[in-house]
């Protein structure tokens, strides 16, 4: 992590402070929010927001006491035309056509790619650039901004009942991943386990209702909901699963 992460947050917070206004920093990687998160939370007037709920790259934002958070965090639709041709796009291929116009990656957010679109969230000072890409590849696109609010969060595909030996994180990542405890342990300490957009190192954590666990290279999943308890001591849970 950039040593200097913490000192320039610093800095945004007694920016916020002295301006009595909401000032943001650019995207944190999951790893970053986490510091950031464990230095001011309940320490200073912060929020940690990516643009929609469960976002995975979060901007952490400073205000004064008192008000409320002013998000100035933009979101853009980029289609391609001729798009049932374009359907074999993939995240990486909208990415790299973005980094492409010379825009830095803490500048832009989460980048979800669907059948031949995507929605990028992005900084207000790059939705220029960003409305003047032109192609992917081969292939030509249009570019829009749109209202944060309308950008349509992932659902899940499909839901499951689980049955865990307790409501801690490493069992749910377990029976959720089909991993042995063991493997879910190493891979929360690892750091590649995110809980609601954040790492979680701790393997005990506990698991609530609404919660997104998702498990880099493997998918995603949200609790949906807790069943109860069995007669012989297990917990069930009902998640849904996400691409």
């Amino acid at each position: 992590m950039d040593p200097y992460l913490l000192p320039h947050l610093e800095d945004l917070r007694r920016a916020a402070e002295r301006q009595c206004r909401t000032v943001g920093s650019a995207f944190l990687a999951p790893a970053e929010a986490l510091a950031a998160k464990e230095a001011f939370e309940g320490k200073a007037p912060f929020v940690l927001d990516g643009g929609y709920e469960g976002a995975e790259r979060q901007r952490a934002f400073f205000f004064p006491l008192g008000e409320e958070m002013e998000s100035d965090t933009r979101c853009v639709h980029i289609e391609a035309k001729g798009k049932r041709f374009a359907s074999s796009l993939t995240h990486r291929d909208f990415l790299g056509a973005i980094l492409g116009q010379g825009i830095e990656r803490g500048a832009i957010g989460d980048l979800v790619a669907l059948d031949g679109e995507a929605y990028a969230f992005c900084l207000p000072s790059v939705l220029p650039s960003l409305l003047a890409l032109e192609s992917i590849g081969r292939f030509s696109v249009s570019v829009s901004e749109v209202d944060p609010s309308s950008f349509p969060a992932p659902k899940p595909l499909g839901e499951r009942r689980l049955v865990l030996a307790s409501y801690r994180l490493d069992a749910l990542v377990a029976e959720a991943f089909s991993l042995s405890r063991e493997e879910a342990k190493k891979a929360i300490l690892a750091g590649i386990v995110a809980q609601n957009g954040v790492p979680c190192l701790r393997p005990d954590g506990a698991i609530k209702a609404g919660d997104r666990i998702a498990l880099r290279g493997k998918g995603k999943i949200a609790v949906l909901g807790f069943l109860g308890t069995s007669r012989k001591g297990k917990e069930a849970v009902r998640i849904g699963i996400y691409r």
